[in-house]
């Protein structure tokens, strides 16, 4: 074992740079889980990288006998190419014996030393010393020139090696394929992230340019989230569809919303329309030009799409279990199979609210289960997905009806709904919704625009770096403190006259979010919950009864370091869902 690391460190002129200590507990770590998260999915610690891919290699690029080495060759992907290069890899690894993975970048001669690299592009290696308990880094002597190395070895031992400790401690030491979640992110074919990542830049580059300046202004809404998650959505659709060999003829997208989604797929050669029961302000913008959205109520027992060869609902919520329903009846109606691309959001059956959770499970996992049983008994094939997008909600469910059908589909409805009082279908009624809304501040204000006003202030408020420890001992930035002035100024005065119209202001809004924030008179700071106190956080000692978690932490949301405090000693939920 020691042979094994002496030659790795003589050959590559390595050097011990750091080590983190791995709290054992005579437990069993997970050294090899935790390096195959960073191998497989580098992204989820790496903000600028999409991901990573297998390459081949032609040859051996180092005079070294590896015969007892494991070797796998890599590419990190950018998420950005016109700002970072990729970098491909030669991993040497022994989890066996000596618990060794080395990353020896392949040179490219077409790029320049100048270049920028979205990952790490010198030689280092992670040991797991199993009688010392720690994760020891080494760095090449050799690399110490570039100018970009002590920026690369901070972030290889501030961010990455805390993260491989959590991995270290978090992750089942038996699951041999180290997944972070039940469905895998943009897994259809072997090159998706790669592909994916090259058609979200074009499309970034067209759309985000062409509509961020006025979308606030015609929607109301937080254009980082909404513009971005539909030219996601629209990659992912085009690039599914060309792999599927299922290019749409003609698309309908029920309960289009802003219709952001249909003018990108139109505008890049797909035909089709949207249909929803409320017009938006931005469908008469002149952005839009000949985009065709409808505004009808949508009566899924009686509509027909028979022009149509695609159904698409994104976050169609009430309509979402009938999609299998009206695509099936379309299929049989027009001789030819229809499809369906839904990603589903909140949770509805047939007719009511889907309240159904079963043991061990989300109730987006119940959920998801529930619209797969609905898929196949409508004779569909069905393909699972993640999409990268700003939303918890994230499952793409495609479905292929590759056999026409014979049954009627009135009977497998039945068939389904047996339990249910009734099959009607009921649509929302927009006008007892404004109704019921709340006067309350936080409630009265559109939730995409609260949370857009509340991470731009948690962002601004952390752009100067302030750290203190976090319960593992890995850095939390406190961030600065600010006038309330310098906070309004992040604001145009359309969102400001907006906020003041609904909730009275930028501070009324603010100070009801006392999870996150404090107030000293007209100045704001991150809250510290090791030494701030607020009227949530108290609890009597002498309170002996139960206390259940019921509200997600903002911090665990939204600061990028995640929440200062242990989730058992937080008061609040460290669930992404």
């Amino acid at each position: 074992m020691l042979e094994k690391i002496a030659n790795l460190v003589t050959f590559f002129n390595l050097e011990l740079i750091d080590s983190i200590q791995i709290p054992a507990n005579d437990r069993n770590i997970a050294f090899d889980q935790a390096i195959k998260i960073y191998i497989n999915k580098p992204q989820v610690v790496n903000k600028w990288l999409a991901g990573s891919i297998n390459i081949e290699s032609e040859f051996l690029p180092i005079n070294l006998n590896i015969s007892s080495y494991e070797i796998e060759y890599k590419e990190f992907l950018s998420k950005n190419n016109k700002i970072f290069n990729n970098v491909k890899y030669l991993i040497i690894n022994d989890f066996t014996d000596a618990k060794i993975v080395l990353f020896y970048p392949l040179k490219d001669e077409h790029i320049s030393r100048e270049s920028k690299y979205a990952s790490v592009n010198f030689t280092h290696m992670f040991h797991y010393d199993k009688n010392e308990h720690k994760i020891n880094l080494y760095v090449c002597k050799d690399d110490k020139l570039n100018e970009k190395f002590s920026l690369q070895v901070k972030w290889l031992t501030d961010t990455l090696l805390p993260k491989l400790q959590n991995w270290c401690l978090s992750v089942d030491f038996k699951d041999d394929n180290f997944n972070c979640a039940k469905i895998n992110t943009l897994t259809l074919y072997s090159t998706f992230v790669n592909d994916y990542n090259q058609l979200y830049q074009e499309l970034k580059d067209v759309y985000w340019s062409k509509f961020h300046a006025e979308w606030f202004e015609l929607t109301n809404t937080n254009p980082e989230k909404y513009i971005h998650e539909d030219i996601s959505i629209a990659c992912y659709f085009i690039l599914a569809w060309k792999y599927l060999g299922k290019e749409p003829k003609k698309f309908v997208d029920l309960g289009c919303g802003n219709g952001l989604l249909v003018h990108i797929l139109n505008d890049q050669g797909y035909q089709g329309y949207g249909i929803d029961m409320r017009q938006r302000k931005i469908w008469s913008s002149q952005f839009y030009n000949e985009t065709n959205l409808i505004e009808k109520t949508i009566d899924p027992k009686n509509d027909i799409y028979e022009d149509c060869d695609w159904i698409i609902g994104n976050h169609s919520d009430e309509l979402s279990p009938w999609l299998p329903y009206i695509a099936y009846k379309t299929s049989r109606k027009n001789a030819q199979p229809c499809n369906i691309m839904l990603i589903p959001c909140c949770f509805f059956d047939f007719n009511s609210k889907f309240d159904v959770k079963r043991k061990n499970e989300s109730r987006y996992d119940t959920y998801l289960n529930y619209l797969e049983n609905i898929f196949k008994r409508f004779y569909f094939n069905l393909f699972k997905d993640k999409l990268r997008i700003p939303s918890t909600r994230n499952v793409c469910l495609i479905g292929l009806m590759e056999k026409m059908p014979s049954e009627n589909e009135d009977d497998i409805l039945n068939s389904l709904q047996t339990n249910l009082g009734t099959t009607n279908f009921v649509a929302r009624d927009l006008d007892l919704e404004k109704l019921k809304s709340s006067r309350n501040c936080t409630k009265n204000v559109d939730n995409d625009l609260k949370i857009f006003i509340i991470r731009r202030v948690l962002d601004y408020l952390l752009e100067e770096e302030i750290f203190l420890n976090k319960y593992d001992g890995s850095k939390w930035n406190s961030g600065r403190t600010s006038h309330l002035s310098d906070i309004a100024s992040l604001f145009d005065k359309t969102q400001l006259s907006k906020i003041k119209s609904e909730c009275g202001g930028i501070k009324t809004l603010l100070k009801n979010y006392q999870q996150l924030f404090v107030f000293e008179k007209d100045f704001i700071r991150i809250r510290n919950q090791i030494i701030d106190t607020n009227s949530n956080n108290k609890r009597k000692k002498t309170d002996k009864k139960i206390y259940v978690k019921t509200k997600p932490c903002l911090f665990y949301l939204y600061h990028p370091n995640g929440c200062i405090l242990d989730e058992k000693e937080c008061l609040f939920l460290h669930d992404k869902q």
